[in-house]
């Protein structure tokens, strides 16, 4: 026979698992300021004149940041999913109701005129874990740029044989 936790309990854990959605957040930006770092040093190195032949290395390895900071990204999204159901289950057993209080926000929010109420829906879109206009999808999409912009850097500079210092404003 299991025990019912006891609410204040439940207060608790849900403080806690608030934490670490706050925690997560942080952690993605800092992680965010961190790659873009990385990434501005490996391409400015990638148009110095004595190391334009390593251009395809630095663009590979700044590829690489993106891609982990991608991941991270990803990752914790799913765990905000995760924690998000269970903040959920906890309102439940605590007697809040979130779908009361979610029809009263949606009546509040309700779009006035065609193009807010297209922004609306498309901010309902989910690619993969992430719902289109959160944060998290748009620190994705900032990897995803950098990636890219990384990948045409080692492109330009196999074929043509030099990095594109055009692109770097010199």
């Amino acid at each position: 026979m299991s025990k019912q936790p006891e609410r204040d309990d439940l207060r608790v854990w849900l403080q806690t698992i608030w934490q670490d959605i706050h925690h997560s957040r942080n952690q993605e930006w800092q992680c965010l300021q961190i790659v873009i770092w990385i990434f501005i040093g490996l391409m400015g190195l990638s148009t110095l004149e004595e190391v334009k032949q390593r251009a395809l290395y630095f663009s590979v390895a700044a590829m690489f940041t993106s891609l982990v900071g991608f991941g991270i990204t990803w990752h914790h999204r799913l765990l905000f999913n995760e924690q998000i159901y269970i903040v959920n289950r906890i309102g439940d057993l605590l007697g809040i109701d979130y779908q009361k209080y979610k029809k009263e926000y949606e009546e509040q929010k309700q779009p006035r005129n065609r193009f807010s109420k297209s922004i609306h829906k498309m901010g309902e879109m989910h690619i993969g874990p992430f719902r289109v206009g959160c944060t998290s999808s748009l620190i994705a999409s900032i990897y995803v740029i950098m990636f890219f912009a990384a990948l045409i850097v080692g492109v330009w500079s196999r074929w043509l044989g030099t990095a594109p210092v055009t692109v770097c404003g010199r």
